[in-house]
């Protein structure tokens, strides 16, 4: 069992590299501005305990950027920690989760009054997504009273 895991693991840090221009670099800045969204709450409410697990996984991100110029120097072990720190952010601030609930505080136009507005991830990705649709519809020639994309017609 333990040899198919560290294949399917190689296997998936091979294709990583492979297929990324990333370097350890830029996996570390990107670490570090999950962590900075995570702590902002774009991931819906993480507990202290998880914000902690970012931390941490960012800093081993962090120091292997330290000390590796490239994903070629890794060894076999530092190939193993980036990937699984790696594997840990990715979890922890996930957005496919449909129906997680993200709250976020919001400023009504026209106020400075600040609500909280709660949404579901898939229910917010249903809004941009309508949001989008609607720009889209007027740039190319606005609306008309048959047309559901706008709302209240001509």
């Amino acid at each position: 069992m333990r040899l198919f895991v560290l294949a399917i693991f190689l296997n998936l840090c091979a294709s990583y590299s492979v297929a990324s221009t990333e370097t350890p670099k830029t996996a570390s800045e990107k670490a570090t501005l999950a962590l900075k969204l995570a702590r902002q709450g774009e991931y819906g409410r993480l507990s202290d305990v998880h914000i902690n697990m970012l931390q941490e996984s960012r800093n081993r991100i962090e120091q292997l950027a330290r000390d590796n110029a490239s994903f070629d120097d890794f060894d076999k072990s530092e190939l193993r920690k980036f990937g699984s720190a790696s594997e840990r952010i990715n979890r922890l601030t996930r957005r496919t989760d449909a129906k997680r609930m993200v709250c976020k505080k919001v400023v009504k136009t026209g106020t400075r009054l600040v609500e909280s507005e709660c949404l579901t991830v898939a229910q917010r990705e249903a809004r941009a997504k309508g949001s989008k649709e609607r720009t889209e519809q007027l740039l190319r020639g606005g609306c008309s009273n048959e047309n559901p994309l706008c709302s209240g017609g001509g």
